[in-house]
């Protein structure tokens, strides 16, 4: 969803969004005729279980006057799309044809409306592996280059949570993966880095540190050395993490950077802290013991 642009889409953003959320499946074009059909079919319970919410979804969410309006408010692109998590989709059309099949009068009927149903799904869905059978790489389901990077910072480090910056896919899976690993930007300022999004001045204030580390990481800028480590200071930044093909990696050298591995895409370097400020996960044991 983070190529879509607000700007660019106006009233089209909300289905282009449904667009992209859906994929090759159409699930989401069922939900509101299962809300119809249970608004006449299913008990009268069911419509404030059911076809209540749906009305406030039909105004809010796929309204698409909407995000128009609170773009003015904050950044629509990145956060919309979310509110698509929140249709029930699954339980609502599950609950039309389980009354769906009450209906039918005879075993015959019910047998009928059951196959009619599994066929109208497999054909509105898309089949997992269209594409052949694709066994796992790993019990995580996520590339080894992210546990080779993992492990080999993990190897080096000497405190229980280092501090790192990568490269963008490196930096969206590994924070998924490895929470011991902290990192120098979040997901938001790293998009915001590389889409050029401006931020207001107390908070570019705030991200000017880790802006400028990602200057040099994600914009492969190359930015006076002393700014470097002066932010890679402020951030408690030791472990910077590059393709091996990346034209940065003299300059990490120069800045004064080491390093400690590679693995067969990525370099691993350290930056030696002048004061290093361990992180420790608040205790909360004696909160929770009082409960």
């Amino acid at each position: 969803m983070q190529g879509l642009d607000i700007a660019e889409a106006g009233l089209s953003y909300t289905f282009r969004c449904i667009k992209l959320y859906s994929g090759a499946s159409f699930y989401l074009a069922l939900f509101f005729p299962a809300v119809i059909f249970l608004w006449f079919y299913a008990p009268k319970t069911f419509r404030a279980w059911f076809a209540y919410p749906a009305l406030v979804m039909l105004l809010t969410i796929f309204n698409p006057l909407l995000p128009v309006l609170i773009d003015r408010f904050f950044d629509v692109n990145n956060e919309f799309y979310r509110f698509l998590w929140a249709v029930p989709v699954v339980i609502t059309v599950s609950a039309s044809l389980t009354v769906a099949l009450g209906l039918g009068r005879t075993p015959g009927r019910r047998v009928t409306v059951f196959l009619s149903s599994c066929c109208f799904l497999i054909a509105l869905g898309s089949f997992v592996y269209r594409d052949g059978f694709i066994p796992a790489v790993n019990s995580y389901k996520i590339q080894p280059e992210v546990l080779a990077v993992s492990e080999l910072i993990h190897a080096d480090s000497d405190v229980e949570y280092p501090r790192a910056i990568c490269d963008f896919d490196m930096e969206m899976e590994i924070r998924q993966y490895d929470g011991k690993i902290l990192l120098a930007a979040t997901r938001e300022e790293y998009l915001n880095a590389l889409s050029g999004t401006e931020v207001d001045e107390n908070i570019a204030e705030k991200q000017k540190h880790p802006n400028r580390i990602l200057k040099v990481v994600a914009l492969e800028e190359e930015l006076p050395v002393e700014e470097f480590q002066e932010s890679l200071e402020e951030t408690g930044t030791e472990y910077v993490v590059l393709s091996g093909r990346s034209p940065l990696l003299p300059y990490l050298e120069r800045a004064g950077l080491k390093e400690i591995g590679s693995t067969p895409a990525r370099v691993i370097y350290r930056y030696t802290l002048k004061e290093r400020t361990p992180f420790e996960l608040a205790d909360y044991t004696d909160v929770w013991e009082a409960q």
